[in-house]
């Protein structure tokens, strides 16, 4: 089964969804808005953006590749993408419902150039792996939950 509508212009999608499986979430590059990153929810029969009312969809400054997806335990988003406006380096963002809007962890672009970038989540800890173009070795970045 398809669920519908599907969404026109979705490049390069990951879908997570939580652990009770009753609530999921896509993030994509949207080639409509720019190859910009846009992150849905799944509400009803429609996919919702993560987005204040009236706010723009997608959530990057330009570009966005690669992106990365997890819906932590409170159900909020984490997404991590290669960010061509910050260099193309790795930025890392998470959904703040009781602000309605998305918070930068680090700095945009923190890795510096990048061309690969994974993510997970263990016990509120948010890991980033990446391929750090200047070495040529793969980096491990923590944010430790408070």
């Amino acid at each position: 089964n398809n669920l519908q509508p599907s969404i026109p212009g979705a490049s390069s999608p990951l879908i997570d969804y939580t652990d009770d499986g009753s609530e999921f979430a896509i993030a994509f590059t949207d080639l409509n808005q720019g190859n910009k990153l846009s992150v849905r929810l799944r509400a009803g029969n429609s996919w919702v953006p993560y987005a204040p009312t009236g706010a723009p969809s997608v959530i990057s400054d330009g570009i966005a590749q690669n992106p990365q997806l997890i819906l932590s335990g409170s159900r909020a988003p984490i997404v991590s993408f290669i960010d061509q406006a910050n260099g193309s380096g790795v930025t890392v963002m998470r959904w703040v419902g009781q602000t309605l809007n998305w918070e930068v962890l680090g700095s945009k672009g923190f890795t510096g150039s990048s061309a690969f970038a994974s993510m997970a989540l263990h016990n509120g800890d948010i890991f980033v792996a990446y391929n750090d173009a200047a070495t040529g070795k793969v980096t491990v970045k923590i944010w430790v939950e408070e």
